[in-house]
């Protein structure tokens, strides 16, 4: 098998990430959920390149997410998401069942190309007010991560017109 150079720089990356996650979590107490946050999006994109560009993709998004586990999140703690313990996902994923939303508190939009709209939010954290950082916020803001791989945090007050503008652009990128 030929090693594509992006996909070594990826898996190079990934295991830099995994480093990184530990650092931060030894040096500040919510750095562990902000390198989670990396991580899924490397992870998502090591995925696309071994599948002609596209994300996992299932009619159900936890399935989807599953299958990121083992070859693209090995430990499975990235799954967790950031307000779900840890060691419940890696015990579903070690039984071989798939997510669902008490071991995975991402929400996923499967289906997604690494080509379609940057603007396109690819996941985000479930649970209002926490930031990406894991830090909580007060104005019920939502952790999100767009295909472009920015990371960002929707006001809850923006909360509603944000979704409406995420129909929106993934209707066009349905009409492509």
């Amino acid at each position: 098998m030929k090693w594509k150079p992006t996909i070594l720089l990826g898996g190079i990356l990934v295991l830099a990430l995994y480093g990184v996650r530990h650092h931060y979590a030894a040096q500040f107490p919510y750095g562990e959920r902000r390198a989670a946050m990396l991580i899924m999006y490397y992870a998502l994109l090591n995925y696309a390149n071994d599948h002609a560009g596209s994300f996992p993709a299932d009619e159900n998004a936890y399935v989807a997410l599953t299958k990121l586990y083992p070859h693209y999140c090995p430990t499975g703690a990235e799954l967790a998401g950031l307000s779900v313990d840890e060691t419940k996902t890696k015990e579903r994923l070690l039984t071989g069942k798939p997510l669902d939303g008490s071991t995975t508190s991402w929400i996923y939009l499967p289906g997604l190309k690494s080509g379609d709209d940057p603007r396109i939010a690819l996941l985000w954290e479930s649970q209002e007010g926490l930031r990406h950082s894991g830090r909580v916020s007060d104005n019920q803001s939502h952790a999100v991560l767009l295909v472009d791989g920015t990371i960002t945090n929707i006001p809850g007050d923006i909360w509603a017109q944000f979704r409406e503008e995420q129909r929106r652009l993934l209707g066009h990128a349905a009409g492509k």
